[in-house]
């Protein structure tokens, strides 16, 4: 078995000041995701225990990317 699932979410904002002759302002943009995933096994022989094994992600998860 295996399963994945993932989310972002994502904000985007703008101020500035507009003269006649010249404009400034920020710009400011912001992302939030995160990346689940696990991978397993479950078996079931006739008269034993049943036995679960469970895989770690092999590459680091990063939780948050604000830029």
């Amino acid at each position: 078995m295996f399963f994945s699932c993932s989310a972002v979410v994502d904000i985007t904002g703008r101020m500035g000041v507009s003269a006649l002759y010249a404009e400034a302002g920020i710009l400011v943009n912001s992302s939030l995701y995160t990346v689940t995933q696990i991978k397993g096994n479950a078996t079931y022989s006739q008269g034993e225990i049943l036995k679960f094994e469970v895989g770690v992600p092999e590459e680091p998860v990063q939780f948050v990317n604000v830029s």
